[in-house]
């Protein structure tokens, strides 16, 4: 889990490089959530605007952790749990938390036997 609004930490990068990247099951179960996407979020920015430095952010972490982008997950677990909370389909949608839990079902779990 990484902040989105901030960016990469040295230590940050060291932890994957040092924990994930180097384990022996490199290419199974890897994932990176890009939290706090709310950081983001800004009123007077076009929803386009918004998508631009969302998807900047993800290539770039592709890139330092030399993993896929599309196992990088973008999400804003705060709205998520308030538009739970306040039943808010619009929110929880677009915290994104929708598309990060499909991959935990769908890609992490079923390879739990192979790590």
């Amino acid at each position: 889990m990484l902040p989105a609004d901030t960016g990469l930490t040295k230590s940050e990068i060291d932890v994957w490089r040092q924990f994930v990247s180097n384990s022996r099951w490199k290419h199974k179960g890897r994932m990176a959530v890009l939290n706090k996407i709310d950081g983001l979020w800004d009123a007077l920015k076009t929803e386009g605007v918004f998508e631009k430095e969302l998807s900047k952010q993800i290539i770039t972490t592709s890139e330092v952790l030399g993993l896929d982008a599309q196992y990088i997950f973008p999400t804003s677990a705060q709205k998520s749990l308030q538009g739970k909370i306040n039943q808010d389909e619009a929110l929880l949608a677009r915290s994104q938390l929708m598309t990060l839990e499909k991959a935990l079902s769908e890609e992490l779990i079923p390879s739990k036997k192979q790590l």
